[in-house]
């Protein structure tokens, strides 16, 4: 009997979630800027992002006291869409940033120097990207999804597409999520195969998709938007953010960084939850 009660309390548990927001400028993080996107490098203890204008920036994010420029040799576009990485520190890490105009670009030393890759890159608007095992996944402009399995060296593109611009992609570990000019679509085969994640979203443009304990986050140009992954429902969650368009998120620890068209913001996570355990 104590068995069922445990599933039934799950079954009925409501999420009221409630973010509040804090300008990131008052710890010497970048203002005024457009950030596009965020790579946090743990083994290293880096945290880079992406701007539409200025290339890549990095700073300890332990003390996030400022913020260094990154030299990139060798990449072409300073419109910096997505970042990931793939491999380990035994076998290399590769960073891989994607660009909307001269497609993807792997470096080996922590983004100061960059090389150009293309084989099976037939599209070279690549506007997200994700690290999945062995898989990297890139998103592009017209809504295709291109697969690699030899770190960012060849392509091969997915059966079926999200069909709308992808403009993030993320991963809980199974399935793979992508935020899109059409809202949010998810895949459970790496990426093969996509259909529309929950209910709420539909027609909206979802710039960046984050996930932390259990909760999926899209930022949209009206503000961000939280759902549980047991049950997508999205609803709004605006608190204290007053810059709306949410162009990119990253995570460390309780804090979550949304980056937005006036510069970053930070949040903590705190939600309530209402069950019914008579």
């Amino acid at each position: 009997m104590k068995k069922i009660y445990r599933i039934l309390f799950t079954f009925i548990l409501i999420y009221n979630f409630n973010y509040s927001w804090a300008h990131f400028g008052t710890r010497g993080g970048p203002t005024g800027g457009t950030v596009t996107c965020f790579y946090a490098d743990n083994g290293n203890n880096l945290l880079y992002f992406g701007t539409k204008t200025g290339g890549v920036y990095y700073s300890r994010n332990t003390t996030f006291t400022g913020w260094t420029y990154v030299n990139y040799i060798g990449l072409e576009s300073p419109y910096i869409t997505a970042i990931t990485s793939i491999g380990t520190t035994t076998t290399g890490v590769k960073m891989v940033a994607a660009t909307p105009d001269k497609g993807l670009f792997v470096s080996s030393d922590k983004g100061i120097t960059w090389t150009a890759t293309y084989t099976g890159l037939a599209n070279t608007n690549v506007t997200a990207l994700i690290t999945k095992d062995q898989y990297i996944i890139a998103g592009t402009g017209n809504g295709e999804v291109l697969i690699s399995s030899d770190s960012a060296k060849t392509f091969i593109k997915s059966t079926s597409q999200p069909g709308s611009k992808i403009n993030s992609l993320i991963t809980d570990g199974n399935n793979i999520y992508a935020g899109t000019d059409n809202g949010v679509h998810i895949s459970a085969d790496n990426g093969l195969n996509w259909s529309v994640a929950g209910s709420g979203l539909s027609g909206q443009k979802v710039n960046a998709l984050i996930i932390n304990s259990g909760t999926i986050l899209a930022g949209t140009n009206g503000g961000v938007y939280a759902a549980t992954l047991s049950g997508i429902n999205w609803s709004l969650t605006n608190t204290g953010l007053n810059s709306t368009t949410v162009t990119s998120f990253a995570v460390n620890g309780n804090n979550i960084y949304a980056g937005t068209n006036n510069g970053v913001f930070t949040s903590c996570l705190l939600y309530t939850s209402d069950a019914d355990d008579n």
